[in-house]
């Protein structure tokens, strides 16, 4: 309440990058008495973030993305020839 801000500890994700092969363990986080689940990757500014600090996902993302657009461009194409 001090900074007047709210914190939804169903939303809040830890995320630890590293690409160790033996995984340190850590303790579980807490928010209002609620346990912080830990997530696979996170989405921030357009850049996926992957905990095990590879871009893979991220670039699976934006093929997909630049597949979609040029299936669109492939289709107005077509419907002027």
């Amino acid at each position: 309440e001090k900074w007047l801000v709210n914190f939804s500890a169903e939303k809040t994700k830890t995320i630890t990058f590293s690409n160790k092969r033996n995984k340190t363990t850590h303790p579980k986080l807490y928010l209002n008495n609620t346990e912080i689940t830990d997530a696979q990757s996170h989405k921030h500014l357009g850049l996926i973030l992957a905990k095990n600090a590879k871009w893979e996902e991220h670039l699976e993302y934006i093929a997909r993305k630049a597949n979609k657009r040029l299936n669109i461009l492939r289709l107005d194409i077509w419907r002027y020839v």
